[in-house]
């Protein structure tokens, strides 16, 4: 393997091959670096029961990335590699000790009636909710995907006030912090309706009562209704092959068994990472992809701009944003002094519509990956062209 690359990505999990297979079509020179026997982070298909029965160990369904301009990008090379969404027109539903059900349909008319015959009002109840969620979704997303201490933080805050006027703000604001329980309990009277989608915040790792918990069991249960519940053809896997295949055919390197033992830094800024003895530089950018704590954000505005830190800990960007990591404590640093910085996480990816920082080069989501859910890929390490070995 060659020892320098424009960007390095620390994990194979799915924000890491998201991002090394849309760098290397806009035409970097990437690496992906997995310490597992295989590629794909909390996405994992395999037999664990009887041969021949598959089973999605993890993640097994994808809605919110099917619905982002990532998989639109990437939709047709993905699916000239193999990977085809199934869905279906119930995507939730539960059942109740009573042998009563609720469920949710992708239609929002039926969804009303169904709602409405559990309890009179709920149905109305349900269809405000969407129609206001969806009026207000780009001021939503945009507050998740923009660094408020900006002058786009700044554009954001005069555009909301302009549209929500002082008392729609506080309105808003209070919506966004607000619990899933109080969403719940304020929204529907039906209790089926609660156990319809009180269970679906904790995907997000927040409970009933964390603030902002309501947002994001609303934010779900409209894409539910919106986007259904895909699920790839033959195994949650398929998407990982895919974009492993993508990365390999683009010219990215992927190497499985390949465990980054520290993350060089010259200067406070990082310069590549140290596997097996042998240091790798990144003569742009390096992308962590973290195992523990919130989802963080990297941008760079500058090749090796980013410094790193210590434990809990935090990187930035100097000249443009400044965005909160926590990695893991047991990973050796080099060098760097420790800094604190602002959690903030943004969706930026090359050609993202709402990337919006035109001095930043890249700016990727990186997940806390598991330390054992990866995904093997001929069950070595793997340069170039990747398959699948069913």
């Amino acid at each position: 393997m060659t020892d320098s690359f424009d960007a390095i990505f620390i994990g194979s999990g799915i924000n890491s091959l998201v991002g090394a297979a849309l760098l290397a079509k806009a035409g970097w020179k990437v690496c992906v670096l997995e310490r597992n026997s295989w590629f794909g982070g909390n996405i994992r298909t395999a037999e664990i029961t009887e041969p021949g029965f598959i089973h999605d160990v993890y993640a097994a369904w994808h809605p919110l990335f099917t619905g982002s301009e990532a998989y639109r990008i990437l939709k047709k090379d993905l699916e000239a590699r193999g990977l085809e969404y199934l869905n279906t027109e119930y995507p939730t539903a539960t059942l109740y000790p009573d042998g009563s059900a609720s469920f949710l349909s992708t239609s929002q008319t039926a969804n009303v009636e169904e709602f409405e015959r559990l309890v009179p009002g709920d149905g109305p109840a349900w269809a405000h909710r969407v129609e206001s969620f969806l009026g207000k979704a780009d001021l939503a997303f945009g507050l998740l995907g923009t660094e408020l201490w900006s002058w786009e933080g700044v554009r954001l805050v005069a555009k909301w006030f302009r549209r929500l006027k002082v008392r729609g703000s506080l309105e808003f604001s209070a919506e966004m912090l607000s619990t899933s329980r109080d969403w719940l309990t304020d929204t529907f009277r039906s209790p089926k309706i609660h156990g319809l989608f009180a269970p679906w915040v904790l995907h997000t790792g927040l409970g009933p009562d964390s603030a902002a918990s309501g947002f994001m069991n609303e934010l779900i249960a409209v894409a539910l209704q919106l986007g259904g519940m895909p699920v790839p053809k033959g195994g949650g896997a398929r998407l990982a092959d895919a974009l492993v295949r993508l990365v390999g055919d683009s010219g990215g390197t992927l190497e499985a068994d390949s465990h980054v033992e520290r993350v060089e830094v010259k200067n406070d800024r990082a310069v590549g990472v140290r596997v097996r003895g042998n240091v790798i530089t990144a003569r742009r950018a390096p992308f962590p992809s973290l195992r523990a704590g919130p989802v963080a954000t990297l941008a760079w505005s500058e090749p090796r701009s980013c410094t790193f830190v210590r434990g809990s800990t935090a990187f930035r960007a100097p000249s443009t944003k400044r965005n909160a990591a926590y990695c893991p404590p047991t990973l050796p640093w080099s060098s760097g002094s420790p800094q604190r910085l602002t959690h903030h996480a943004a969706q930026k990816v090359p050609g993202y519509s709402g990337f919006n920082s035109k001095n930043s080069r890249v700016g990727l989501w990186v997940m806390p990956p598991a330390s054992s859910t990866r995904r093997t890929v001929n069950g070595r390490n793997h340069s170039g062209n990747a398959s699948r070995t069913a």
